[in-house]
């Protein structure tokens, strides 16, 4: 869905551009949540003992991070690439985060 509503959205910068752009982002994404995941583990078996609040609390925050950071090399990446900033935010909180959102939600 994101990578179709992008090739749709962009006016500059050619295809191949605009996927090592993605791919780059995942790649940035993947190894925070590969940090994320050892310090889950890291406090899921200290939670236990604490309650399941603390666990929840630091998987928001690292989930979170990742999101932002992924957010803004994006963006900037985009505006490289001249993309509007307004354009690149809706289609990374929109389309990406947006679809993410609905499929939490739907059963």
């Amino acid at each position: 869905m994101f990578g179709l509503a992008l090739l749709l959205a962009r006016r500059a910068g050619s295809a191949w551009e605009w996927f090592d752009t993605c791919l780059r982002t995942m790649a940035l994404g993947i190894a925070l949540l590969s940090f994320a995941s050892v310090v889950n583990l890291a406090v899921a078996t200290t939670a236990s003992r604490r309650g399941s609040t603390a666990f929840v609390a630091v998987h928001l925050a690292l989930l979170l991070v990742a999101d932002v950071s992924m957010a803004v090399y994006f963006t900037r990446k985009a505006l490289r690439l001249g993309m509007p900033l307004s354009i690149a935010v809706i289609l990374w909180v929109g389309v990406l985060n947006g679809t993410f959102a609905l499929l939490l939600v739907l059963p």
